[in-house]
């Protein structure tokens, strides 16, 4: 039956939106199905997360994706709109919300979503918003759109020296029981002191009197206001935190934490914008701090069932999905951030629905406050398994709406009933507080996860009592939290030079500061359990962090002269440092200690010192060591401080020359003020046929500061040791030609993921490679993860072995240069049907589909350049890319013959539910448009 395959041409086509939702998952988000009114919205603004695996940015006004093709499909969507503009979700730095992903995925080692995928799409007023978005979501690079919600009341309910009637500062053993917040002020750090708190709502009162921090709190840029023209719903909140400690008023759980709000309803036309709240409070806030999320959803427009606001923009009867709020959440604590989130007040047994998965939030219920219904679940609170804690849910005394005390007017107001998830969710995070910062202050400077504050809260938590049906976690006992903390802990920075012949390691007595969290060297400083022996005095850095950072040689080395360096100190203290200079591999010979107890001062400290005339040069290494107290030596205890190792380079004369990299400064190490990579020119090793001088690092976009520098400008190029052949593609080898002059040892560095460093895995594809003088073609894998565009490279050629990317050599030569790597090329499935009746090349406008991984008829499909003509269908399964027995026409077999006036049976097989389209030329004249011969239209196929 093969010779009347030709008749037949099989459309397959995928809805993603409705015909499969489970099959249109974006990046491992499930989809839900958008339909309208879902709930009241903004007519012109539509919230668009983009596929995970995208890249999409914000150019010139205009959104592109750098890394896929996210953006299919949008242009002819929009097309139909005499206008539309983009707006990114927030005006943060990109690279700041490049950096959350990287900094949380490697905290939690989790793939996270970018929040700069994240985007507003502005349309004109009187389009149907509702029926654009479910286009948008149903393309394959959108993971969801979804209209912009109208704010929703805050989980309050109506209303109904103070400090004795703050029942919620009490023991947990009163009844009702209360957080033990006046035990925890007796504690060190049990105020909350080192811990800020970001209340993200509407309605203060910057202006009252008990609330001194309350004045320059807000830390959103934009305009912002109360949609609801009100100031005391977050005056109430905020008093329960931090109401001052004055001996009249309230007293806040946490009054010694700082303070900062955050709007969420932009004046400015974008409206509610929670997820760009949270990612302002991301970009304040440190690993240990806590945002505070007072608001709520409607699951069901115009039922008041409310729900936590992680369900944003989900609706009855859908899952939840990976939504904005959702993905703002995760990225906060993937960095370290608590977030504690009100409830709702919806009466909501949440176990029914659908959660996407555990965001990492403190989700709060409203408790029972009186000796009646003490820990018992509040009728109007809604509940599940996913809810962590309880807070008191009424008679909760603060400031603000002057039900309780009025007097003196609205800067003096105060309430006794104010209640809900609202009250609720301040006293857990004001609990949540004080046991982080006594845990700051006793155990350890380096803060837990949220994950394990969360279950530590929970587990020492005074538990639910029985009452209305409905899990809504233990109340907060902070005092069982404290005594339950492990046994403080410590940490220590140790140093990286080669160990034997240098004391690095324990057991070489090597050098060793205690990590207090305030002094050290630099920006930053990280923990090992041991030395971090390394021969290019480089792996302190390879743990993840770059912690050298505090040290900078701003001079050559160069026997009998004087040398500079640039320290900088985080606080004052003494600075003590040595450098091998006749490398003998000792720090303990005379001219060695060059710093010996000098004081520093907080700040970049410009220091001298002298390189005495017999030093010997080529490579060495050098110590230096900070504490607050001085009188230490290069090994052993230095107390509080940090340690840090280089590598450095002694000249052999003033005359020396160097070549320098080029690639840009900033994020790459060029210059010599960031340790930038060169070579002392040797005569006669080098790589490519020529190689010239330069006096320092030559920054330049596309790597030509070399070849374009004043000293020997064009056509001097001597970037000419390594040639790309052909593209680099994720996933796929490249080729590459590197000529050297003499055998010797090449490294080379690719910045695949182009986040400005090449320490990331993966990222040196050449260590220690040694190949002879001549031409030498090599092989190298670019991963399938790479990032397409611009990014750089960096080559280094030596004949010693062991060269970072940054530091001195003793010969040799660098060579940077700009690269692109390539999107991954579309292939695609044709048909082989003759061509000339029938459209099969593509110059006929034959039919294609872009091929997608699981989506087929029968069990295979390959891939053609063109279509595949043939007299008997057959050009498919016998094409020279893919020849014999890889036969992809396997999805359509005839189980009758087709006979003139009978019914015909056939069987189809599908890989996943799809719509079929099908012709067949019944009447032999070359062409499938005549009545009758389109057998199937928009079939529905299922696996």
């Amino acid at each position: 039956m093969k010779k009347i395959h030709y008749l037949l041409v099989f459309c397959f086509l995928m809805d993603y939106a409705i015909s499969n939702p489970l099959m249109a998952q974006s990046g491992g988000h499930e989809k839900s199905s958008v339909s309208h009114p879902g709930y009241a919205c903004e007519q012109q603004w539509i919230e668009v997360l983009f596929d995970r695996q995208s890249r999409v940015r914000m150019r010139n006004g205009t959104i592109i994706d750098l890394e896929t093709n996210a953006l299919e499909g949008v242009a002819s969507i929009l097309g139909a709109l005499p206008w539309h503009e983009w707006y990114r979700m927030t005006d943060l730095p990109e690279p700041l919300l490049d950096q959350w992903e990287i900094n949380g995925e490697q905290r939690t080692g989790e793939d996270l979503y970018n929040l700069n995928n994240i985007f507003r799409l502005k349309i004109p007023r009187g389009t149907d918003i509702w029926s654009l978005a479910a286009g948008l979501e149903s393309l394959p690079g959108i993971y969801l759109a979804r209209p912009v919600p109208k704010p929703m009341p805050l989980p309050a309910m109506p209303p109904g020296s103070y400090q004795s009637q703050q029942g919620y500062l009490n023991a947990a053993s009163n009844n009702p029981s209360g957080v033990n917040a006046l035990y925890a002020w007796t504690q060190t750090g049990g105020t909350g002191t080192g811990v800020t708190v970001c209340d993200l709502e509407y309605s203060w009162n910057y202006n009252h009197a008990d609330l001194t921090q309350a004045p320059g709190s807000q830390i959103n840029p934009n305009a912002i206001s109360d949609p609801f023209n009100d100031n005391n719903h977050g005056t109430a909140v905020i008093g329960e935190l931090v109401s001052d400690n004055n001996g009249w008023g309230t007293t806040g759980i946490c009054y010694g934490a700082t303070l900062m709000t955050c709007g969420t309803y932009w004046t400015s036309g974008i409206g509610w914008d929670v997820p760009g709240a949270i990612a302002y409070a991301i970009a304040s806030l440190s690993a240990g701090d806590i945002i505070l999320l007072e608001q709520q959803w409607e699951y069901t427009s115009g039922t008041q069932n409310f729900i936590p606001i992680e369900w944003w923009t989900d609706y009855s009867p859908n899952q939840q999905s990976y939504n904005g709020v959702y993905a703002a959440i995760v990225t906060a604590i993937a960095n370290g951030i608590h977030v504690v989130e009100a409830g709702g007040n919806g009466n909501v047994n949440t176990q029914n629905l659908q959660w996407y998965g555990n965001s990492g939030a403190i989700i709060v219920g409203a408790g029972g406050a009186t000796t009646s219904n003490n820990l018992q679940r509040l009728s109007f609170s809604s509940y599940g398994p996913r809810f962590d804690m309880q807070g008191w849910g009424e008679n909760v005394f603060t400031t603000g709406y002057g039900t309780y005390y009025s007097s003196e007017g609205p800067n003096y107001y105060y309430r006794s009933d104010f209640s809900g998830t609202s009250s609720a969710s301040p006293i857990v995070a004001g609990a949540l507080a004080c046991a982080q910062g006594y845990y700051n202050a006793n155990i350890s400077t380096i803060p837990p996860t949220p994950s394990y504050m969360r279950s530590h809260l929970a587990t020492y938590g005074t538990p639910q009592v029985s009452g209305p049906s409905g899990n809504i976690g233990p109340g907060p006992d902070i005092q069982a939290a404290i005594l339950n903390f492990p046994p403080p802990q410590t940490y220590y920075d140790w140093g990286d030079a080669p160990d034997v012949p240098y004391p690095t390691r324990s057991a070489n007595n090597g050098a060793y500061h205690l990590m207090d969290g305030t002094t050290y060297m630099g920006n930053t400083v990280d923990a090992e359990n041991d030395g971090q022996p390394d021969a290019n005095a480089t792996g302190d850095d390879l743990n993840g962090s770059n912690d050298d950072d505090g040290v900078v040689f701003t001079s050559q080395l160069i026997p009998g002269q004087t040398a500079s360096v640039q320290v900088t100190a985080s606080v004052a203290g003494w600075l003590n440092a040595w450098i091998d200079f006749n490398g003998l591999n000792v720090w303990a010979d005379q001219g060695e200690f060059i710093f010996q107890n000098i004081q520093l001062s907080a700040g970049v400290n410009n220091l001298t010192f002298a390189v005495p005339p017999v030093a010997v040069p080529g490579q060495t290494f050098a110590r230096f060591r900070f504490n607050t107290y001085g009188g230490i030596l290069f090994y052993g205890n230095g107390g509080p401080g940090e340690v840090e190792d280089y590598q450095v380079f002694i000249s052999g004369s003033g005359q020396d020359e160097y070549d320098w990299g080029d690639a840009p400064d900033g994020p790459y190490p060029t210059l010599s003020s960031g340790n930038g990579a060169r070579h002392l020119i040797v005569p006669g090793i080098l790589m490519g046929t020529s190689i010239d001088p330069e006096p320092d690092g030559q920054p330049d976009p596309m790597c030509l500061g070399d070849d374009n520098d004043l000293i020997y400008p064009p056509p001097n190029d001597d970037e000419d040791g390594v040639v790309f052949q052909g593209q680099l593609i994720p996933g796929q080898p490249a080729n590459i030609n590197v000529t050297v002059s003499v055998q010797g040892f090449l490294n080379g560095w690719f910045d695949f993921n182009n986040n400005g460093s090449w320490l990331d895995p993966g990222e040196q594809l050449f260590t220690d490679i040694l190949i002879p003088a001549g031409l030498n073609p090599l092989v190298m894998l670019i991963p399938p993860t790479a990032s397409t565009g611009q990014t750089y490279a960096r080559f280094r050629f030596s004949t010693v072995q062991g060269l970072s990317f940054t530091g001195m050599a003793p010969d040799g030569e660098v060579e940077d240069y700009a690269v692109n790597i390539e999107p991954q090329p579309e292939e695609f499935d044709w048909g082989d049907a003759p061509d000339g009746p029938y459209p099969t090349l593509g110059a006929s406008n034959g039919a294609y589909h872009t091929i997608v991984p699981g989506f087929m008829l029968g069990a295979s499909i390959d891939a053609e350049p063109d279509g595949q003509p043939d007299p008997q269908a057959l050009g498919d399964d016998n094409d020279i890319l893919y020849p014999p027995p890889n036969d992809d026409e396997d999805g359509v077999t005839f189980t009758s013959a087709i006979v003139s006036g009978q019914a015909a049976t056939l069987n189809i097989v599908a890989s996943v539910n799809g719509l079929l389209n099908a012709w067949i030329d019944f009447n032999m004249n070359g062409t499938w448009s005549d009545p009758n011969e389109q057998i199937f239209t928009d079939l529905m196929l299922v696996p």
